[in-house]
């Protein structure tokens, strides 16, 4: 399911309307980074259509950053960081987004909505990449300290063992929405780095302590490692002796290590010692006599020996389990200590790494979304402008010095026949019919017998006026570098009889020029940033701001606009789609149940991009979309046939002299057709 950019950009811009005026907050469409300076709110240009899913976590990202602006000091953020480091001020950052996201669904219901649509896309994005985008156990951490301190479910991406290191920190995130400021918070993550020191701290005094142990029981231990008994002295030797059986030990070991004769003395010490160990076992077997002091015999003997081996085998299962629970516990405490070692040793490095402060799922769709919309060498296959920002819709002023009354007068006998048939067709949609026996209103001269003769007192009639309801027009003039010279003259005059005859219908009218200013973002951007020029082209359709001016609008009178019509000028560029798009966006929102737009052109879809055919199938979509919507797109090709790949219903002039007159009887086919429908 895809959602068209539009409706995203269109609902951000309400929004981001009423933080301006409330707290003077900005939201922009721009580039491929999302960032915010605390009064801007940056998020990257988007294509024509998203996923809902990533819509939903781009909204939810900018709630997140407006909850930052609105509730966060962020001048305490940066001196913790420069205090701390930037890694320990990810753990703050944290947090603080707990905090404020609590805050800010309180204040505004609906972008707690979001919020937690976009930490529900996070945790799916997580769980396909498996723990790849927690690349480190700070971060890890942070996530835990996030789920923990939101009151969210433990997410699958996240490893037990740091929920259960942020449980032990259970005291911390109990204050933490109790505090009133980002100072507690910081008083809060100071706390917790404490414990994390302190676990490091407390591993480095267990793994030294084992070396310690182990010289005290070696001093405790004999010349041959065997343990002595408290308060027994070592055998004496004297040192002579001693010096000489190591010299006679190390000569043993060098010189007669292969002598046969000393092998052979040494295989028959072997027999003798074996026999002798023989012998003394024979005489320590107990004899089976009744005289015995024992007085036990034989058999009884080995029964109660099998017995004792059954406790012995029962009592050694019993210790091997408690020593194999004994053992996961160490185990788990060990592991405890690593992970908080290895976040203490992260919490000491440079933090140079891009998205070191950032921890919580909703900091990750930062990077992510950056990783989606960046540039590329490859030339892009969807129409994306660089930015919204700088495009420019005004209503030109007045033309003093244009008089368009005399225009007029030239052009009305060339259309007076076309514009006398459309007003007399469109006249004869009205109904009007007087409704008798009514209350009030006005005297019913055939009821009033009724009054003389007192037979009733409903005497009076109401008019009432059948429509088959009007129609919104607009009229899109391509105002680019090749309508120069009598193309120019030629479009005023259209647009002048597009005025006057609608306004004598009375039909709502809007009239506005399309195109681009001379200004390219490419050179700014690229001396800026240090991206080349081509990379820029190939990631962007449109590097130029758009260009809409307004020369007649729909609440005003046609005198007004007609004003105006003398400021129609040539600008740049030809951007057919997006400018099908923002006259029907305003000609969407009238209320009439008809809406046509009327566009002329002399040229293909052009806007700067690399490949121009995206720029080409993005006006067929604006198309499809308009016609989808209601509204009936019909284009005029001024000596060029390219409307006839852009719009079903066409029409294209070769002759300027036949563009008036063309024109009109376009607009009255077009205007008269739903009249005829109606009648049959």
């Amino acid at each position: 399911m895809a959602r068209n950019k539009c409706q995203l950009e269109s609902t951000t811009e309400k929004v981001s309307r009423v933080l301006s005026e409330r707290y003077g907050i900005r939201v922009i469409f721009q580039g491929s980074e999302c960032k915010t300076d605390g009064r801007v709110i940056y998020l990257p240009s988007l294509p024509e259509d998203l996923p809902d899913e990533m819509a939903d976590a781009i909204r939810g990202w900018a709630d997140h950053e407006v909850s930052h602006v609105l509730f966060s000091e962020s001048e305490t953020a940066s001196e913790f960081s420069r205090k701390h480091g930037p890694r320990a001020f990810g753990i703050l950052n944290t947090l603080e987004d707990a905090r404020v996201e609590r805050l800010m669904a309180e204040r505004y219901p609906g972008s707690g909505i979001n919020i937690d649509r976009a930490v529900r896309y996070v945790e799916k994005l997580f769980t396909q990449k498996g723990n790849a985008l927690i690349n480190d156990p700070l971060r890890a951490f942070g996530a835990a300290l996030y789920t923990r301190a939101s009151g969210r479910k433990d997410a699958a991406y996240v490893p037990d063992e740091f929920y259960a290191m942020a449980d032990m920190c259970s005291d911390e995130l109990s204050r933490l929405h109790g505090c009133k400021n980002t100072s507690e918070v910081a008083g809060l993550t100071e706390s917790i780095l404490d414990k994390i020191t302190a676990a490091k701290e407390q591993e480095e005094d267990n793994q030294a302590g084992p070396e310690e142990s182990d010289e005290e029981m070696s001093s405790q231990q004999g010349p041959q490692g065997q343990d002595q008994e408290p308060g027994s002295q070592p055998d004496s030797q004297p040192e002579d002796d001693a010096g000489s059986q190591d010299d006679s030990a190390e000569d043993e070991s060098t010189e007669n290590q292969d002598s046969p004769a000393d092998s052979e003395e040494c295989d028959e010490e072997e027999v003798d010692s074996q026999q002798g160990q023989d012998n003394r076992s024979e005489s320590e077997q107990p004899v089976d006599d009744p005289s015995s002091e024992s007085g036990i015999s034989q058999d009884a003997q080995s029964e109660v020996q099998e017995e004792s081996s059954d406790v012995d085998s029962q009592s050694q299962q019993e210790n091997t389990g408690n020593a194999d629970e004994a053992r996961d516990a160490v185990d788990d405490d060990e592991t405890d200590r690593d992970r908080a070692s290895q976040m203490a040793a992260a919490l000491e490095e440079d933090g140079e790494e891009e998205g070191d402060g950032e921890f919580s799922p909703l900091d990750q769709i930062k990077s992510h979304l950056e990783q989606q919309f960046k540039l590329s060498d490859e030339v892009s296959e969807s129409y994306r402008p660089y930015t919204l920002e700088h495009d420019v819709v005004e209503v030109p002023p007045d033309a003093p010095s244009y008089k368009w009354q005399d225009e007029m007068r030239f052009i009305r006998p060339q259309v007076s026949g076309l514009m006398r048939r459309l007003v007399h067709t469109l006249k004869g949609r009205h109904e009007k019919r007087w409704l008798g026996e009514k209350a009030r209103g006005k005297l019913d001269p055939k009821a009033l017998h009724k009054l003389a003769g007192g037979t009733g007192s409903r005497i009076f009639r109401t008019r009432t006026e059948t429509d088959d309801g009007k129609t919104a027009c607009t009229l899109l003039l391509d105002i680019s570098s090749s309508m120069g010279g009598e193309r120019i003259n030629m479009c005023k005059k259209l647009a002048l009889v597009f005025g006057e005859t609608l306004s004598r219908l009375s039909f709502p009218t809007e009239i506005i020029g399309f195109s681009t200013s001379d200004r390219d973002l490419r050179y700014e951007v690229s001396r800026e940033t240090g991206i080349e020029e081509s990379t820029l082209s190939k990631t962007y359709s449109r590097m130029v701001p758009l260009y809409h001016g307004i020369y007649k609008q729909f609440n005003e009178p046609w005198i007004r606009g007609a004003a105006r019509i003398g400021e129609i000028r040539k600008k740049c560029l030809t951007p057919l789609g997006e400018s099908l798009l923002f006259a029907g966006k305003r000609l969407a929102a009238r209320p009439e149940k008809r809406k046509v737009l009327f566009c002329l052109t002399d040229g293909e879809p052009v806007t700067g991009a690399w490949d121009e055919s995206v720029t080409m199938e993005h006006a067929r979509g604006a198309v499809k979309k308009l016609t989808a919507a209601g509204i009936e797109p019909i284009g005029l090709g001024i000596m060029a046939p390219y409307v006839k790949d852009i719009f079903p219903r066409h029409a294209c002039i070769y002759s300027l002299r036949q563009l008036p007159t063309t024109f009109s009887k376009q607009l009255c086919d077009v205007l008269t057709e739903r009249a005829r429908q109606q009648a049959v």
